[in-house]
């Protein structure tokens, strides 16, 4: 089920289409009930290796894809290349988010000390790594200023 665009809590019955394609051609296809094409690329691409026992070199889709997980996956469980932009990939080619220095990606870092320089001058040393699971199993490390 999605949520209704509007957020007005209804839910809207919805199916995720996956279609991979080759010079406009379709290869194969297959539907999940995953509300995003972020979940859907894993289980796509083992349909996808079963049903042809290949993959291609390059793994390439759109933005709705783009995943610390699915890059993972790409690379490591299938040992094909992804050229799948991360998910906010095109807000970070506009002008308002390049102009902003107080964005934490503008400041300036140590990478020997392991610290960040705000546009203040203010030294923001790491305090901890904190480690998150989502509700998917997947693990990723922050890091803490």
């Amino acid at each position: 089920m999605k949520d209704d665009h509007m957020q007005n809590d209804q839910l809207k019955s919805g199916y995720n289409l996956q279609i991979a394609t080759n010079n406009q051609f379709v290869l194969g296809y297959d539907i999940y009930w995953n509300s995003t094409d972020t979940r859907t690329l894993d289980p796509f691409l083992h349909t996808m290796q079963h049903t042809f026992q290949h993959l291609p070199e390059y793994i390439v889709a759109d933005a709705g894809y783009g995943s610390e997980s699915n890059y993972e996956y790409v690379a490591d469980k299938y040992e094909r290349q992804a050229l799948i932009p991360y998910n906010t990939y095109y807000k970070e080619q506009k002008k308002r988010y390049k102009m902003d220095e107080m964005h934490p990606n503008h400041w300036e870092y140590n990478e020997i000390d392991d610290y960040y320089v705000c546009p203040n001058r203010r030294w923001l040393p790491l305090k901890s790594h904190t480690t998150r699971t989502d509700k998917y199993g997947y693990q990723r490390v922050f890091k803490n200023i």
